[in-house]
């Protein structure tokens, strides 16, 4: 994927993150990502913890995706009981946290998905 522009920015109304759909409250800070990818042109808006995310799980792929799904494919949320990543999860708090149960153990819990959270699994993965 070739961006041609990141921008960092203070929200001055609300916007809706594209990879997690957050709203990004006024005031607070987003990237804004303008460019160039397979002939289109494309430009959103994502939070901070997104940006996060991606710049550590997938950046330069070609398409965006979304927080659920590569939550499922990097395998990134583990039982704290059993040590298994092989995890249900549903999300909430606008997705700053997800119920769980994992699919060894039934083992159930809150995970954070806040952007310290994000930092911590980066440094884990």
């Amino acid at each position: 994927m070739f961006w041609k522009s990141t921008t960092v920015k203070a929200a001055r109304k609300q916007h809706i993150c594209e990879y997690c759909r957050k709203k990004i409250k006024i005031g607070e800070t987003y990237t804004r990502e303008v460019g160039v990818c397979a002939n289109e042109f494309n430009h959103y808006k994502l939070c901070k913890r997104c940006r996060r995310f991606l710049s550590t799980f997938n950046d330069g792929e070609e398409e965006l995706g979304d927080l659920q799904s590569d939550l499922y494919e990097y395998e990134l949320i583990v039982c704290p009981e059993c040590g298994s990543r092989n995890v249900g999860f549903a999300f909430k708090d606008n997705m700053q946290k997800a119920d769980c149960k994992c699919k060894i153990c039934a083992s159930l819990w809150e995970e954070e998905l806040d952007e310290q959270r994000i930092s911590d699994l980066a440094k884990l993965n």
